[in-house]
């Protein structure tokens, strides 16, 4: 069970539109007083996989292994 402690929302470029979740979970983690670190299970929802493995890259979270 999970809960929700904060949220965030962010807008970037047209040009980066597929990044604007990093810098939305940036502020909902500081928000909340927390770091990636602390999170067990982290889902980012992404329309294409090069968007995944951007906002991957710039959270600094690994994919698990399945």
């Amino acid at each position: 069970m999970g809960r929700i402690v904060s949220w965030g929302v962010a807008g970037v470029d047209p040009d980066i539109m597929g990044i604007g979740s990093a810098p939305a979970s940036r502020q909902a983690l500081h928000r909340a007083g927390l770091g990636v670190q602390e999170l067990d299970l982290v889902e980012i929802n992404e329309a294409f996989a090069a968007q995944y493995l951007a906002v991957e890259r710039e959270l600094g979270v690994e994919a698990l292994d399945d």
